[in-house]
This record gives C-alpha cells, structure tokens and sequence, in this order.
C-alpha cells in the first residue's frame, strides 16, 4: 500500500487542477460542471488500485459517485445514501479504520448533497472524489511525516479543515451583506429587488421572501484541500 512520489504528484496535481477550475467556476456562475471530477475520480481510482486499496473501497467509492448524477430531490437518492453509510461502516471492521472510515465520511457528504441544502451536487462530487484520491496517503505518508498521522486518516483532517473553513465563510458573506444592505447578516437577508441573481437567491418562508447569497463552496473546499496538503506533509496535524 506504497504510493511512489510520482503517484502522489499526480492526485495532488489533479486534485488542485480541478478545484480551481471548478472555484472560477463557482465565483463567476455558481454553478459546477458535472462532469469536472472525473478525471479526478478516475485518477485517484487507478492509483488506489495501484496501491493495492482493497477492491470494496474502489468499487463502492465509485458507486457513489456514479450515483452523485442522480437528482438529489428524488428519494431514492436519500435512501443509497444510507444504505451507503450503513455498507462502510460494517467495513471498518472487514477493511482497516482508514479506509472503512473515509467510506463512511464518503457517504455521510453524499448524504450531505440531499436536495442541495447543505452543499450544491457539484462541491459533493469534488469532496467524494478528493476523499476516495487519498485514501492511500494516509498509509503512504505515515511513516515520513509524522508518527500522529498514522493516526488520523486524511480523509479526518480534510473533513476538519473543511469545516473551519466553512465556518469562516459566514464572517464574509456577512461583511458583503453589510455593504448591501447596510447590516452583516449571515444568512437570511432582507428581500431586495435588482439584486445579481448569479450571486443572491430569493428565499421564501411562510409569506415572507428573503435574500441570500450564494457562497460559493468551491472555494472553501480549494482551501481545505491546499490547507490539508500543507499541514499534513508538514508533519502537523491541523
């Protein structure tokens, strides 16, 4: 289960690659490609194979995504996803931690992409195919960087800095919100006619519309992603 420096080069390249075309995508339209993560996902398929990642992680992992093209409003999409959830985590007892782990964080994102609340389809797709690309590091990296590394999977230290930089998106949709409405809401904003539809979208509860930016996630994910790399070659955990 040894990655060469070569194989690492290559899911690190493509990874970056991709999040940043799918970034600019994100900021100037808000929307995703369908298909950007596929030579991601295919990559980091090839190589998991390559390093002798059990066969049910790259067979499930690419069920998943295939199911990502599913419409996210439909139930049966909810439903593979915990019938995902349930499958990975009786592997951690078959497979390894690390790798029966990151199925599960794999199915929990998926899960995540049900009717588009939380994430829109295309930041799901990116996640589940930067998680399933380096599940080999964990193992790979272990013995080289730092003794704590062989005990968080990457795919744990991805999933963390992803949510701080989550969190951190909220302070700057608030700080935008203050130069157009003149206070920093978070989320929910008073309606306003003439705003840019690519960057705000109406919402509306009861008999009330509401304004709400469109953060775009892509970006968040970039820099969870880069963050990631950074610290975890680094020898440091966060």
């Amino acid at each position: 289960m040894q990655l060469n420096d070569y194989e690492m080069v290559a899911i690190i390249i493509v990874a970056l690659v991709s999040l940043f075309i799918g970034s600019v995508s994100d900021i100037k339209k808000r929307s995703v490609k369908s298909y950007l993560f596929i030579p991601l996902m295919a990559t980091g398929a090839v190589i998991d194979y390559a390093a002798s990642v059990p066969s049910i992680f790259i067979i499930l992992l690419i069920l998943v995504f295939i199911f990502t093209f599913l419409r996210t409003d439909i139930s049966i999409y909810f439903l593979m996803g915990i019938v995902f959830l349930l499958i990975s985590i009786v592997l951690i007892f078959f497979i390894g931690f690390f790798y029966g782990f990151t199925l599960t964080l794999v199915s929990l994102m998926f899960v995540a992409g049900y009717m588009e609340k939380l994430f829109g389809i295309g930041d799901i797709k990116g996640i589940i195919a930067i998680l399933g690309s380096i599940a080999p590091l964990s193992i790979s990296a272990a013995s080289y960087y730092s003794d704590l590394n062989s005990i968080f999977p990457l795919s744990f230290l991805l999933i963390m800095n992803l949510g701080f930089m989550s969190a951190l998106s909220f302070p700057f949709v608030g700080m935008i919100n203050k130069k157009t409405f003149g206070k920093m809401y978070l989320i929910y904003s008073p309606f306003k006619e003439d705003l840019n539809p690519v960057k705000y979208s109406t919402k509306v509860f009861g008999d009330r519309k509401y304004s709400m930016y469109r953060i775009p996630f892509m970006v968040p994910i970039l820099a969870s992603v880069v963050a990631t790399f950074l610290s975890y070659f680094s020898g440091v955990i966060f």
